[in-house]
């Protein structure tokens, strides 16, 4: 899947608004649902491999969501969601339509949320034509594979601008993609023992567990180079480590060396650093 996503950011242009297919081809919702990455961030991460400096490269959101809610009193219809920086996002409407706009543009429709007239009515939603617009940049037969998404956002010294942000679609959770760009690969330590980072799971000899690296470092992040990961048990919940927190290890890149690190959290200092010595030196087995 993630060859798809990475050679959708190199291909765009071969299917993109100049194309018949996309101009003769009808646009639904259901097409748009489900995830998306930033193309920026996709692109920085493929580059740097590291997701701090990837993210710092992300003026805007660095996610889309477009799903039905299970807890909505809307919930039979859409809603798009913005991250950012992994850790917050923002306002989360009602989609009701996709309205032409002219060749691969559309308008959205959200709804308008007007209260019932008594406890227990949800009341009904009120078409709202918005500012915000999509355009298909490429596609797949049906299926939609990139974005640009245009809205009105409040920039530099509180003056309303427009912002464009192209995103690509994703088939699987953002992590794994992340896990996939980061750390996925195959390693050895000095002594030849075998190292498996797949965008799930570490295999290490005599242990066996799911990770997620790091991508929000809006609170808690390390300091210097070292980078984190958690350690997770199969159901991708939080393991505690021997001081009562969740677990989590650090790493270090040069070049193709892989350093893996126990992580200390200096209490004069609040932060959290890579301890002294890696725990395990490992070098990319290709």
């Amino acid at each position: 899947m993630l060859k798809t996503v990475l050679l959708s950011l190199v291909l765009s242009a071969g299917a993109g608004p100049g194309s018949a297919a996309a101009q003769k081809t009808p646009v639904t919702l259901d097409q748009l649902a489900g995830g998306w990455l930033s193309k920026e961030y996709l692109a920085a991460l493929k580059e740097t491999r590291d997701p701090m400096a990837a993210i710092a490269r992300v003026p805007d959101a660095c996610s889309l969501s477009i799903f039905k809610p299970d807890d909505d009193a809307f919930r039979g219809h859409y809603t798009r969601g913005f991250v950012y920086n992994f850790h917050e996002g923002g306002d989360s409407p009602v989609l009701l339509e996709l309205k032409p706009a002219g060749g691969d543009s559309f308008v959205l429709v959200f709804g308008t949320r007007q209260p019932g007239k008594s406890p227990g009515d949800p009341g009904k939603l009120v078409p709202t034509v918005s500012d915000e617009r999509v355009r298909i940049v490429s596609r797949t037969g049906a299926a939609v594979r990139e974005i640009e998404w245009s809205r009105r956002v409040l920039g530099e010294n509180q003056k309303t601008e427009w912002r464009k942000s192209e995103f690509v679609k994703i088939d699987k959770p953002g992590g794994r993609i992340v896990n996939e760009l980061v750390l996925a690969g195959k390693y050895k330590d000095p002594r030849g023992a075998s190292f498996v980072f797949t965008d799930e799971k570490a295999v290490w000899p005599g242990r066996t567990f799911n990770y997620a690296v790091q991508r929000d470092f809006v609170e808690g992040w390390p300091s210097g180079d070292c980078r984190t990961f958690d350690v997770l048990d199969d159901k991708n919940r939080n393991i505690k480590g021997a001081n009562g927190f969740p677990e989590r290890m650090g790493y270090l890149r040069e070049g193709s060396a892989l350093y893996i690190y126990n992580l200390d959290y200096p209490e004069d200092t609040g932060e959290i650093v890579c301890g002294k010595d890696p725990v395990y030196v490992l070098s990319q087995d290709r």
